[in-house]
């Protein structure tokens, strides 16, 4: 008797449809260079490798940095010092995340609700929104 039930194959994209939400850039590619994904993205604790240089860097390395990070964006949720999250999003993309990268995009989104609510933030105070090119 046929089973009811249709196996179904999983198909693993280390890009996540491009969006590289886990994405760490390449250390050993420079700043022009290519991006750590998981091996496996499947196994959580897969090594990552490079889509340029094939460079490998484990998991464990990377997760450090993850933790880190996450641990000094905890104040996002008690502060909306518009100078503080810009100082964390530069943090996220000097440890070496890819820009989106999920830690970096939660600092990206806390800095939109901020912008446009505090003095000195709001869009007819930003003079370099205002500049025309010659």
């Amino acid at each position: 008797m046929p089973s009811t039930h249709e196996s179904t194959s999983v198909s693993a994209d280390p890009t996540e449809l491009g969006t590289y939400l886990d994405a760490f850039k390449c250390a050993a590619c420079g700043e022009d260079g290519g991006l750590l994904v998981s091996v496996d993205c499947l196994d959580w604790s897969s090594d990552f490798s490079c889509e340029s240089c094939s460079g490998r860097v484990p998991r464990q390395v990377l997760q450090a940095v993850e933790d880190e990070i996450g641990e000094g964006l905890d104040f996002m949720n008690h502060h909306d010092d518009p100078e503080l999250l810009e100082a964390a999003l530069d943090l996220c993309l000097e440890k070496g995340l890819h820009s989106g990268h999920y830690l970096t995009l939660a600092v990206k989104k806390h800095l939109s609700y901020v912008y446009g609510r505090r003095p000195g933030f709001l869009l007819h105070q930003e003079s370099h929104l205002h500049e025309a090119d010659p």
